[in-house]
């Protein structure tokens, strides 16, 4: 079960999940079920295109791929705290099943954890030529 809030600004069309009416803003549970990859062989990503949007599934090359994962990596937890902390997001009440099979409040953790993962994701992969 999860509670979003309509109207997002700043980061919220960047954590989500591609849809067609871009409905998915900075909502967790949407985010983590994301996967980066379409196609992780070829670094095809997985952005399906909206009704707004210009891009659509965009390829990514080898250099590109270990660019973008050099930068991710620098990041460091303190800087991935702040980063979701100064975007509230505790403040918007969302809920989450936790491993207990109880709802609880999204935390500043759990956007850290799937960040964390999905920066794990880009940095795994290998772009075939």
């Amino acid at each position: 079960m999860r509670r979003g809030v309509a109207g997002d600004q700043g980061p919220g069309a960047t954590f989500g999940k591609a849809t067609r009416f871009n409905s998915s803003k900075m909502i967790l549970a949407d985010w983590d079920s994301a996967t980066v990859w379409k196609d992780g062989a070829r670094c095809v990503g997985n952005l399906p295109r909206s009704l707004t949007g210009s891009l659509e599934d965009p390829a990514n090359g080898e250099a590109g791929r270990r660019f973008l994962s050099r930068r991710l990596a620098q990041l460091s937890d303190r800087q991935l705290r702040d980063l979701f902390s100064v975007s509230q997001i505790e403040r918007r009440g969302e809920e989450i099943t936790g491993a207990d099979g109880r709802n609880r409040k999204v935390t500043v953790d759990d956007w850290v954890r799937v960040f964390k993962r999905k920066r794990t994701d880009i940095a795994a992969a290998r772009c075939a030529a």
